[in-house]
């Protein structure tokens, strides 16, 4: 209830920590394989690098080249407290639908689960909303998930 999680994008483990008691722990989660990069990955990076130079950032040159690759896309606490993590996919892999790490906060026992969109909020009714890019427009939206398993009230 109390804990917050932490973690870099690129190491296999999450640091929780108590902002109650201040104490602090790793939770190791198994070693994640890179997915391959195709041709049509490198030219996109490589499209976005272009946009990024013309706004004068230096994107891909010494200067800022990350030191490990990101493993770790994005994260979110559910309201059960288990911690979900969307692996990070090279651009073609985009549109494929996600196989989210879910963590035990107290075991780090990690499972995976498919969602159609990885989570940005939670609802009450156990669905959860995503973020949406259609690039055809160049505008993000929200789209609302009702939940995997329906339950009976």
């Amino acid at each position: 209830e109390n804990c917050v999680f932490i973690s870099d994008g690129s190491a296999d483990w999450l640091l929780r920590v108590d902002v109650v008691s201040g104490q602090a722990d790793t939770i190791w989660l198994p070693a994640r394989p890179m997915p391959e990069m195709t041709e049509s990955d490198e030219a996109e990076l490589e499209r976005i690098r272009r946009i990024a130079a013309g706004m004068g950032i230096r994107a891909g040159s010494e200067s800022v080249k990350p030191t490990a690759p990101i493993k770790w896309e994005d994260m979110i606490v559910d309201p059960d407290g288990y911690v979900w993590l969307m692996p990070w996919r090279p651009p073609s892999r985009r549109d494929a639908e996600v196989f989210a790490w879910i963590i035990h906060p107290r075991f780090g026992l990690t499972d995976s689960v498919a969602v159609r969109s990885f989570p940005r909020g939670f609802l009450r009714n156990g669905g959860h909303v995503a973020m949406k890019y259609d690039r055809g427009i160049g505008t993000s939206y929200l789209v609302k998930y009702a939940p995997a398993i329906q339950q009976d009230n």
